[in-house]
């Protein structure tokens, strides 16, 4: 099996006006609240969960810490996502999940703080679609999740994620055997499975709530995990 990581770079240089934009550019996308992957093997688990219903939607859990830094003189923090666990009795359909079992619900998000998790967030995917947005009822839920946490008095992150995955199912002429690729594109990750003549194409794109007021959010900067 064949696995590649690749990191896209970019380049500063100081002079001309349009490359001082770039450089304040790439200085504010630093400034974005930076999502890491723990380890490969977290990454792959939520590849796996939303592959595994396809065309359904994948839903799950994710857990993990916050790290301080320090960026341009000013402290930020940096959002650890260390694990992620699929809701098992969610019913799923191709453009949505249903949460019948409300107990099961709780009971596996709550068990993140009863592992030494913080609450991170949630993942879910978007099967077969090309272009990748938040939707109301996405926002709308995550309000909700935001309120109904705080209530509870659980252990969550300074901001909450919500991780897209956008997935479409792909057939080859070509047998490539099992590999996969995976790219930095700016804020997303995008990557490709293959197993023989058939594949999994994906983008991922996280959105980052304020807990203190949940109306407010903006996309996260996604990195790869080390391998």
């Amino acid at each position: 099996m064949q696995t590649k990581l690749l990191a896209a770079g970019v380049q500063i240089a100081a002079g001309p006006p349009k490359l001082f934009k770039k450089a304040l550019a790439k200085k504010r996308s630093d400034m974005t609240t930076k999502v890491h992957f723990d380890s490969y093997g977290c990454f792959t688990s939520i590849i796996a969960s939303t592959i595994e219903p396809y065309p359904k939607e994948g839903f799950g859990f994710l857990g993990g810490k916050t790290s301080h830094k320090i960026r341009y003189h000013k402290s930020s923090k940096d959002i650890i996502i260390q694990a992620a666990y699929p809701l098992q009795t969610a019913k799923r359909k191709e453009d949505k999940v249903e949460f019948k079992d409300l107990k099961s619900f709780k009971r596996t998000r709550n068990l993140l703080n009863c592992l030494g998790f913080d609450i991170i967030g949630e993942y879910h995917s978007h099967p077969k679609e090309n272009l990748l947005k938040i939707t109301k009822d996405d926002i709308d839920h995550d309000i909700e999740e935001i309120k109904e946490l705080k209530k509870e008095n659980l252990a969550i992150s300074f901001k909450w994620m919500d991780l897209i995955i956008g997935i479409n199912r792909k057939r080859y002429k070509t047998n490539f055997g099992e590999q996969s690729e995976w790219i930095k594109d700016k804020n997303k990750i995008k990557g490709t499975v293959r197993d023989r003549k058939f594949g999994y194409k994906f983008e991922i794109t996280g959105y980052l709530f304020d807990i203190n007021n949940p109306k407010k959010y903006d996309e996260a900067n996604l990195f790869l995990p080390s391998k």
